[in-house]
């Protein structure tokens, strides 16, 4: 007999479903962290000022009033003014010495057969005190110009200008330039040639640098007024005058009485 076997159906295996509930997670922040900014000066830069003292000197002669208006910032560095003064200083004292030691040497004589006669005695040389001539020299032209710049510089105050002692001091040295070279180099060599053109040249320097001195000056402190300018030019230039005539008084007293010596001159 033919035994029919029913089909068993197996229901399939269904994997269990599970429902996870998605997870939110919150993005971390990253913590802020307040800084307060910090204020970071600026650094300055400090350079050396490049000075050509020797075309300064050259343009002064030629263009003072603009020479000095272009060069006169760096002539504001103390370093630089200080080597400008001791270098113009210097020259005069160099200057000075030559002129001492040709004195000395370069004799003149009379006699009632010849009348004057001039001669080289080299043998004075000898004689001269090379430190006291130098350093008398060196604190005389020294003290001229620190005494301009000086009384200026108090007279600025008193006016309540605001102008620096170092712009004061470069300014004085600049404008003594021409009578250096009028007074002191060209005119004891023209006086050889004719006596009058040394005295010319002398007094051609002199007024050149006073000229200067008196522009270069009014363009640095300004007055409202004219008027008020020429009081305070009238003031301090009397107060300069009156202090080196007494100075230069001294110095003849001195000189008479035979004691011209560097401690004699201080006192």
């Amino acid at each position: 007999p033919v035994v029919m076997e029913q089909p068993v159906y197996q229901q399939p295996i269904v994997e269990p479903v599970v429902m996870t509930q998605p997870v939110y997670q919150q993005p971390m922040a990253e913590p802020i962290v307040m800084t307060q900014p910090v204020y970071q000066q600026p650094m300055m830069k400090v350079e050396s000022v490049g000075f050509n003292y020797v075309a300064f000197v050259i343009a002064i002669l030629l263009k003072p009033f603009q020479t000095y208006r272009e060069e006169k910032n760096k002539l504001d560095d103390v370093k630089t003014a200080s080597i400008f003064s001791l270098i113009v200083v210097g020259i005069m004292t160099i200057v000075s010495l030559l002129l001492s030691m040709y004195s000395a040497v370069r004799v003149s004589t009379f006699s009632f057969t010849d009348g004057y006669a001039k001669s080289w005695v080299w043998e004075n040389l000898k004689e001269l005190n090379y430190i006291s001539l130098i350093g008398r020299s060196i604190i005389t032209y020294a003290l001229v110009i620190l005494a301009i710049a000086g009384v200026y510089y108090v007279g600025t105050l008193i006016a309540k200008k605001s102008v620096s002692f170092i712009r004061l001091l470069s300014l004085t040295t600049t404008s003594i330039i021409p009578a250096v070279l009028g007074s002191m180099l060209l005119s004891p060599i023209l006086s050889m040639i004719y006596a009058p053109l040394g005295f010319i040249s002398a007094i051609v320097g002199f007024v050149y640098s006073l000229i200067i001195f008196f522009e270069l000056s009014s363009e640095e402190i300004k007055f409202t007024t004219n008027d008020t300018k020429i009081y305070f030019n009238a003031a301090c230039m009397s107060i300069l005058i009156c202090g080196g005539a007494y100075a230069y008084i001294e110095t003849i007293k001195a000189s008479i009485s035979g004691a011209l010596s560097l401690t004699d001159f201080l006192k």
